[in-house]
């Protein structure tokens, strides 16, 4: 499966385990997910909701878990039956759950990454743009 097939199936959403809670991550069976591997960054669509998640595995094959938060971003219910559209996400998808993630652990270390690649950016333009003025005079 590309970046841009969508997969869609449908599930029976039970409650997440304990650790997975707040944090953006759903478990699926394997059969379910194609070439999409373990915690590879997915955009999940339901309801005309979408999140984007990490994937993990699981042993029950016609359910979906997922966390509060994320049932609630996509508007399912708890040991309700939906239809799910399931897209590895690109690039900007698995950014997006980086710097958006609920959990604190992921979501400060992205974001300090983001601004210190920005920093660094600038201070090598102005870098750069100093040099013809250090080379000139």
């Amino acid at each position: 499966m590309t970046a841009k097939e969508a997969k869609t199936l449908t599930w029976r959403v039970v409650k997440a385990r304990v650790p997975d809670t707040a944090r953006d991550v759903i478990r699926l069976h394997k059969k379910h997910r194609g070439t999409i591997g373990r915690h590879d960054v997915v955009k999940l669509s339901a309801n005309g909701n979408s999140c984007h998640v990490s994937v993990l595995g699981t042993e029950e094959e016609d359910v979906i878990e997922m966390d509060l938060d994320t049932r609630l971003d996509l508007g399912v219910m708890h040991d309700q039956t939906y239809e799910f559209s399931l897209t590895r996400a690109g690039v900007v998808g698995q950014l997006r759950w980086y710097l958006d993630a609920k959990s604190p652990a992921i979501r400060i270390p992205a974001w300090l990454a983001f601004w210190s690649l920005l920093m660094g950016s600038a201070g090598a333009m102005l870098g750069l743009l100093g040099l013809p003025l250090a080379i000139f005079s």
